[in-house]
């Protein structure tokens, strides 16, 4: 039995426009699908672009959702106009804001690109809500490694890594915590990715993990 259980609408996802907000402009990056893993650990979106540097966000780390022109922190619903497709208006916005240090907020975020855009407040509420009762609630230590281990179940490139690899990272989890889950350090001191280090393994990624973690 999973801890949440999502409904499929956000688990199959929908057709967003990932923006930049970084510039005085929000310009367009990419056409993505939003989702939500199976068990509310992660919102995520694919294809993954690696400019972005990262492609999902932990649903606990959410304390806020915006819709509509209350998303424009940078720029006035002119420029945003003319910087995405003619038939995206501002309304069309959603903004999830996430911090882990209450000093240093990230910013997501994305245009809303199917028919219905009732769906966008469907999206916002169900977000905000998963997050705050996350953040309410008290987990064991099997619960926060399967909630580091769902980013590359489901928001990763890699299909495919040795056991050797899993039990590396679920060993530097258990010793030091989240910082270095997502990295390994080379011979000549240069970081690696999950995606580097995994990569042209011959064991199934996705079904070691399981086995090991008993995700289901």
């Amino acid at each position: 039995m999973c801890e949440t259980d999502v409904p499929s609408f956000f688990t199959r996802g929908s057709k967003f426009l990932l923006l930049d907000g970084k510039n005085d402009s929000l310009k367009p990056i990419q056409k993505v699908t939003l989702r939500v893993d199976p068990h509310g650990h992660i919102v995520y979106w694919k294809p993954w672009n690696v400019e972005s540097q990262r492609n999902y966000i932990f649903t606990q780390d959410i304390v806020d959702v915006r819709t509509g022109k209350a998303t424009n922190r940078q720029s006035n619903s002119d420029n945003i106009r003319t910087s995405i497709h003619d038939n995206v208006l501002a309304t069309c916005l959603m903004t999830v804001v996430d911090n882990v240090d209450f000093i240093h907020p990230n910013y997501t975020t994305l245009a809303y690109l199917e028919d219905n855009v009732k769906n966008l407040k469907t999206w916002a509420e169900f977000l905000f809500q998963l997050s705050y009762r996350r953040r309410r609630r008290h987990y064991g230590v099997l619960h926060h490694v399967r909630k580091r281990l769902a980013p590359f179940l489901y928001a990763s490139n890699i299909e495919r890594a040795s056991e050797q690899d899993v039990r590396y990272y679920l060993e530097r989890l258990a010793k030091y915590g989240d910082c270095s889950l997502c990295c390994a350090r080379t011979n000549n001191g240069r970081h690696r990715s999950f995606e580097e280090v995994s990569q042209g393994r011959h064991i199934d990624y996705g079904r070691r993990i399981t086995e090991m973690c008993g995700y289901y």
